[in-house]
């Protein structure tokens, strides 16, 4: 694991296409997995991760879940309300 290639690797994850940079949903998938960004892009280049265009169709999917979700927990961890 502390090979030259390994490093290698390691460093393309900080590297992002421009894309990436500027979608809303980076957070949620960090610019995809490594690997799945070498094999869409051009020969010694790194793309978008293989399965971006899937990623984006399932957070927008499940996102007013999500955000459902999010309030439920903001509010547990907010603590009981007092009686009015």
């Amino acid at each position: 694991l502390k090979g030259t290639c390994q490093r290698e690797f390691g460093n393309l994850k900080a590297k992002l296409p421009t894309k990436c940079e500027t979608c809303r949903w980076l957070w949620m998938c960090n610019g995809g997995c490594t690997k799945d960004r070498l094999r869409s892009g051009a020969p010694g280049e790194l793309g978008l991760d293989y399965f971006c265009e899937a990623y984006q169709t399932v957070f927008e999917y499940t996102r007013p879940t999500m955000e459902e979700l999010k309030k439920i927990v903001q509010a547990e961890k907010a603590g009981p309300r007092s009686p009015a």
